[in-house]
């Protein structure tokens, strides 16, 4: 039985929430382990909150003294046990992990195993770029694969504190109506997958003036000029979350939401595992490795991208054209169909 156990997850926000039931099951089966996460900056401070590990410790930002730091306080922790739960996906990102894993030394070295990359690995999970399968999936696998089974329980719920409460409700004081509570997020980590802010506007108006909606604009502190965007554009004043609220904050203010429209982001995945309805606009994001995991399918809706060149990873496109073929009456009707279907 492993007694130091490194799990590494150096990925975004929304892997997170779709690791999270992997992480409490992990947690669960060791329960007497030493768990350090090795997590990304962005999600260090929620991973601090839901991992269930002893100890996060961030990956910098930049290469320099804090990063030699971190690899000298893992290979002096001599874990028993190591596991990479997020893919490896590039030469550049094999070589990185590889050396990680040597330096770290485990007794035991686990991760994802794909046609190009992970072979350093003594057990893993193997990942075929035809597998159905969604990166919650591949967290699962890991886990049942060291001995951690996880629970239907795990995949419904996120960790969110009585002070996160209050700040979401504090925010919603604002609010100038008292009808259906819609949110908006136009932001997402890679921009090819943005919206147009005048779209997102003129939806917000819509759903405004035709359904006594009041919206929300989503977002965290680096989405708040695109919030803005969208907020200068509407009719009616929208209020505005944006760099307002942290991770759990946000996650409290989407679980008192009626509907979320997303682009497809953390939001997305959040809403899915809080069972807020939500429509999702795909653009070239993957939505079968990058998609839902678990979660009802009656209170979603995804609208994929219409082009053959969809799905990509493009940061930014030429033409941008998966999104801008996405009408607001396609995206209006959508969010109809889900109104009054929250549950929760």
């Amino acid at each position: 039985m492993p007694e130091r156990i490194v799990l590494v997850l150096s990925a975004g926000i929304g892997d997170l929430f779709l690791a999270v039931p992997a992480l409490r099951a992990i947690r669960r089966r060791y329960s007497n382990a030493i768990i350090w996460l090795v997590s990304s900056g962005k999600a260090a401070s929620y991973a601090a909150v839901c991992s269930g590990a002893d100890r996060v410790l961030a990956v910098p930002d930049k290469l320099g003294l804090e990063t030699l730091r971190l690899l000298w306080e893992l290979r002096s922790f001599r874990p028993d046990l190591a596991v990479n739960l997020y893919e490896i996906s590039t030469p550049r990102g094999d070589s990185r992990m590889k050396m990680l894993f040597r330096i770290m030394s485990p007794k035991l070295s686990c991760g994802r195993r794909g046609p190009n990359f992970g072979a350093f690995f003594d057990k893993y999970v193997l990942e075929n770029p035809g597998d159905a399968k969604t990166q919650g999936d591949y967290y699962a696998d890991l886990a049942r694969m060291i001995g951690a089974e996880v629970s239907p329980l795990d995949m419904h719920d996120l960790c969110i504190g009585a002070k996160a409460e209050k700040a979401a409700e504090e925010l919603l004081s604002g609010r100038a109506g008292a009808g259906p509570l819609v949110g908006l997020n136009p932001a997402s980590a890679r921009r090819s997958r943005h919206w147009l802010p005048e779209r997102f506007a003129e939806l917000g108006d819509r759903l405004a003036a035709e359904r006594a909606c009041d919206i929300v604009i989503l977002g965290g502190p680096g989405d708040l000029e695109l919030a803005r965007a969208v907020a200068v554009r509407m009719k009616r004043t929208p209020l505005v979350s944006a760099g307002k609220l942290s991770i759990e904050g946000s996650l409290a203010l989407m679980r008192r939401l009626e509907l979320i429209v997303t682009v497809h982001s953390s939001m997305m995945h959040a809403a899915n595992i809080l069972e807020t309805p939500y429509v999702c606009l795909a653009g070239p994001g993957n939505m079968v490795k990058d998609g839902p995991y678990g979660g009802d399918p009656a209170l979603r809706v995804i609208l994929p991208a219409s082009r053959n060149c969809a799905p990509c990873d493009l940061d930014l496109c030429p033409d941008h054209g998966c999104m801008k073929d996405l009408s607001v009456e396609t995206v209006y009707e959508a969010a109809l169909s889900l109104l009054g279907k929250k549950t929760r």
